[in-house]
């Protein structure tokens, strides 16, 4: 499925999603993307850092991203006590 989308959104029902990425468009590459890595269930798995989905956000068209943007620039603020 993932050679026919480039990004399958998963989502349960308290609003929480996941969005699995397969290819990044032209902005972004895979060496660009700064990620934590996390054990879920035994299983190790790579997550954007706030940085870089705040950066691959801000300058998008889609209302939703714009949305995303203005959070996760507040998110960066306030862990960095500002």
């Amino acid at each position: 499925m993932l050679n026919e989308y480039q990004v399958i959104r998963y989502g349960v029902p308290d609003s929480f999603y996941i969005d699995v990425i397969a290819g990044l468009g032209d902005p972004f590459h895979y060496t660009d993307v700064q990620y934590i890595t996390k054990e879920i269930n035994g299983v190790t798995v790579r997550i954007a850092a706030i940085e870089t989905l705040y950066e691959m956000e801000k300058d998008t068209v889609r209302l939703v991203d714009q949305t995303d943007a203005v959070f996760l620039h507040e998110l960066l603020q306030k862990m960095n006590g500002n």
